[in-house]
């Protein structure tokens, strides 16, 4: 389905809106990098203070933290519509700044109260949500001010920021747990948070003008409002269940369980575990530099199919369990099938805000929150399905069913037409 074109500016517009499209994106970029940074700090940090805290019982830590992943994603579920629409309302700069400013005090008291099982909890929780709030408003912005093939491409670039993060980060956590503590590198990630606020205060620059904001009314805040999305066109539904099932494929959906695959079925070092994780990080970087030629090469839709039977050979040769050669020949397969799902979001987005009156955050937090249901379900299908596989000697399991998931992804997309995607034959 042709979206309707967007409104014609004159070639000195033009000139404005790519230089602040531009701008917004080199202002973006070095945030990403931070915040994925410390993120990264804490994906052995957070499954061995758990671990500590069952007193070594592998598999009570794997069910705590399939649970905890799984009350982050239904965090996400409720709070990311609130969130767009606040920035639709407010402005994008507030809500941006909301997600350093929290993630420094939660990380700050996992680092006071290491022991607690509540206080990883509540931070597990919490801190999900508004790192994707972050991501959710930080869409928008680039919304505001680019076109779709655009913002594809921009994603692809802040990807390569968020790659390097992925890349920098294990090796500081490996660090940071071998001389302190796990507890440390919460301690490292409040730091880096409160940096990140001081600086995004002083260089975040609103992009959303007062004349395109909207009301904050109670109905469009439900989480429940990707269901407008739906309603828009058959096109838009089929595209929204292929980003759907392409989301459980997500590091952040199942790196705890990821990560407890290396070190106890593996038997794998932090320090190869940071390898692993950094390379993955270098698959982000080639991924988000190869986008715009991907695009150019094979489309929009010979990009997406790309993608998906890629990922899912990628999962299904991970959860073969040999000990080294399955986990990184899986991760070469990252570099061609990762950071690709940016079309399909882009696609959705445009048709939407093309044929509705919904506001861009509000689409950006919709899509986040649809999505989301990866991250709410995930976590405790990955879990499940690793204790699963434990005990029924299928150790890869929980792999392999993600690969069914980017199969049914790519199933959907190949039931849309040439025709249904504006694409001419």
């Amino acid at each position: 389905m042709p979206v309707a074109s967007k409104e014609v500016l004159s070639a000195e517009q033009e000139e404005i809106r790519r230089q602040e499209a531009v701008s917004t994106v080199k202002m973006l970029g070095p945030l990403v990098f931070v915040i994925v940074l410390g993120g990264q700090l804490l994906n052995q940090s957070r499954p061995a203070l758990v671990k500590a805290i069952t007193k070594g019982d592998v598999m009570k830590a794997a069910s705590m933290l399939a649970t905890y992943g799984g009350l982050g994603g239904a965090a996400e579920f409720i709070l990311n519509p609130i969130v767009g629409r606040m920035s639709d309302r407010f402005g994008r700069r507030p809500l941006l700044l909301l997600s350093p400013i929290t993630c420094s005090l939660l990380r700050g008291l996992v680092f006071l109260f290491p022991g607690s099982w509540r206080m990883i909890l509540v931070e597990r929780m919490l801190s999900s949500p508004v790192v994707t709030g972050f991501f959710s408003t930080m869409r928008a912005m680039l919304n505001d001010k680019l076109n779709m093939e655009e913002l594809v491409i921009a994603g692809g670039a802040i990807g390569t920021y968020a790659g390097l993060g992925v890349i920098m980060g294990p090796y500081v956590e490996a660090f940071v747990m071998k001389f302190l503590s796990a507890r440390y590198n919460f301690l490292a990630v409040a730091l880096i948070n409160v940096g990140v606020s001081i600086a995004m205060f002083k260089t975040a620059k609103e992009t959303l003008p007062l004349s395109e904001r909207k009301p904050l009314t109670v109905k469009d805040c439900s989480p429940l409002t990707f269901l407008e999305m739906f309603k828009v066109s058959t096109t838009n539904t089929k595209l929204m269940m292929v980003l759907l099932f392409q989301s459980f494929g997500e590091i952040r959906v199942c790196q705890d369980i990821n990560m407890l695959n290396l070190r106890e079925n593996l038997k794998w070092t932090p320090f190869e575990m940071s390898n692993f994780m950094s390379l993955i990080g270098v698959s982000v970087v080639v991924g988000g530099k190869t986008i715009k030629t991907s695009l150019q090469k094979l489309g929009m839709r010979g990009h997406t199919t790309m993608s998906n039977l890629i990922m899912a050979l990628a999962f299904y040769v991970q959860g073969t369990q040999s000990k080294y050669f399955s986990q990184l020949f899986a991760v070469s397969l990252y570099f061609l099938g990762g950071r690709k799902r940016d079309a399909v979001e882009a696609m959705c987005s445009d048709i939407t805000l093309a044929n509705s009156n919904m506001g861009k955050g509000q689409v950006s937090a919709a899509l986040m929150n649809f999505k989301s249901l990866g991250a709410i379900f995930g976590p405790p299908m990955s879990g499940a399905a690793y204790n699963y596989g434990q005990r029924h000697g299928i150790p890869g399991l929980a792999y392999w069913i993600i690969g069914l998931m980017h199969l049914a992804a790519e199933s959907v997309h190949i039931s849309i037409t040439n025709k249904e995607l504006g694409i001419k034959t």
